[in-house]
């Protein structure tokens, strides 16, 4: 057996020389491997960085845009508030102004009724008086009529 293992040993040590090489290849394209790689992981680092410093300048543009917005935005509704505003007080104004326009009409044609209403009374008082006139000149010169009634006015 110790024959068996020292055979053995041998056959090991014999393969092993020849398993050098191999493993020296193979080290040496794990390490073109490795090289490689780090190459391309350098690449893809530097393209995740230039994406990150583009999103952020992106990012950075639309803040900015979006600040701008918000401020005209603002900018707008308190131009729209003032002009409301203005236009309130000329309503208010111009409603108030109807208002006092509408009271003096209305005083206007209750003192033009009221004088109507009087020269019609005066008319209806002077019409009386001149009926009654009427009716007492009547009376008077049925009266002096009858006295001349014997006086012939053609002699």
């Amino acid at each position: 057996m110790a024959t068996e293992a020292a055979g053995k040993r041998t056959r090991k040590d014999a393969k092993e020389p020849e398993r050098v090489p191999e493993k020296k290849s193979k080290i040496e394209d794990d390490s073109q491997d490795d090289f490689g790689l780090s190459s391309l992981t350098k690449e893809v680092k530097t393209a995740i960085d230039a994406a990150i410093v583009k999103a952020g300048n992106e990012n950075s543009n639309l803040r900015k845009c979006v600040e701008t917005t918000r401020q005209e935005r603002e900018k707008i509704v308190a131009e729209y508030e003032s002009f409301k505003e203005k236009l309130d007080r000329k309503i208010e104004q111009q409603r108030r102004k109807d208002k006092t326009e509408y009271a003096n009409l209305q005083k206007l044609c209750t003192e033009k009724l009221r004088e109507a209403e009087e020269i019609l009374s005066k008319q209806k008082r002077e019409a009386k008086s001149i009926s009654v006139l009427r009716k007492s000149l009547g009376t008077i010169l049925e009266d002096s009529a009858e006295g001349f009634e014997d006086i012939d006015f053609e002699e």
